[in-house]
């Protein structure tokens, strides 16, 4: 039967030990879960960073007036003062 298996390339594989399950995982359950919010919220941090970074809209005056070379006519305060109430 070997002849025949080396014939057609086959070769008798022969398991010296058997596969054996560790007992204790090598992680706790809380490390991986505390290292996942970790990677997460660096993760969720970076990409709202590299968004406001390459975000191209205008955010003052200075920078229309800058890019644009031209004067601004309008724009809007950046925080309300006092509230208009009814």
């Amino acid at each position: 039967m070997a002849d025949a298996l080396d014939q057609r390339g086959i070769v008798n594989v022969a398991i010296a030990q058997q596969p054996v399950a560790p007992a204790l995982p090598v992680l706790s359950a809380w490390t991986v879960l505390l290292a996942g919010f970790v990677a997460a919220g660096a993760a969720g941090t970076a990409a709202a960073f590299a968004a406001d970074y390459l975000d191209p809209a205008f955010r003052t005056p200075d920078d229309v007036l800058a890019y644009l070379e031209a004067p601004v006519l309008a724009s809007l305060p950046r925080g309300v003062q006092g509230r208009i109430s009814a």
